[in-house]
């Protein structure tokens, strides 16, 4: 039996190794990083950013949302929210094109009307 290694020249295809970024943080870890903020409101934001296993960055990016959106929306809905102040709504892009749905509606192009 021969073992086969991602190095010999007969190795079957494989996906290469991604760089191990940070996984991107979710609601949870949001809910929890506002807990311990809460709790510890001495304490510097860099330990507290390090124990909830997120960048400085993004800890100082959700504190500006929260004093933005108010404390208790900030935890959950920030994409509704966001959504709702640029004008838009959160849903799938269309799949048929514009220009095709006006063909179907004008009565020169669609004989069924």
């Amino acid at each position: 039996m021969k073992i086969m290694s991602n190095e010999s020249a007969e190795a079957t295809p494989s996906t290469p190794n991604r760089p191990s970024y940070p996984a991107p943080p979710d609601t949870w870890r949001r809910a929890r990083f506002f807990k311990d903020y809460n709790n510890h409101n001495n304490k510097p934001m860099s330990p507290i950013t390090q124990q909830n296993s997120i960048l400085g960055r993004t800890g100082r990016r959700w504190m500006a949302e929260r004093h933005q959106y108010s404390s208790p929306i900030a935890i959950h809905h920030m994409r509704k929210l966001k959504a709702k102040e640029q004008g838009h709504k959160l849903r799938p892009p269309f799949q048929i094109p514009q220009e095709t749905l006006d063909k179907m509606c004008s009565a020169a192009t669609n004989p069924v009307q």
